[in-house]
């Protein structure tokens, strides 16, 4: 996977963070896109168990109805590897 790098304050930035530069006000200098490694979780292969959990838990959980329909939205789209992990540098 590829992501924004600082060299100065030695640390991968988030995408959406960046406008340029740095954002960090002591910093502020050039990017570079840098490899790093991230583990993904493959909802896709859980789908079933997910629905199933997802039908449970909504009302033994009490979820309220806004939050059951985007769930149900999400899995109307297709489940999608998910990212689990990120850079702590």
């Amino acid at each position: 996977m590829l992501q924004l790098y600082c060299d100065t304050c030695q640390k991968f930035l988030a995408g959406r963070l960046v406008e340029g530069s740095c954002p960090t006000p002591v910093c502020v200098n050039s990017l570079h896109i840098r490899d790093t490694n991230h583990l993904f979780l493959q909802l896709l292969l859980l789908e079933g168990k997910v629905r199933d959990f997802i039908s449970s838990m909504s009302v033994a959980g009490s979820w309220s109805q806004n939050t059951i329909q985007a769930t149900n939205a999400w899995l109307k789209e297709g489940l999608r590897e998910r990212c689990i992990t990120r850079d702590l540098m």
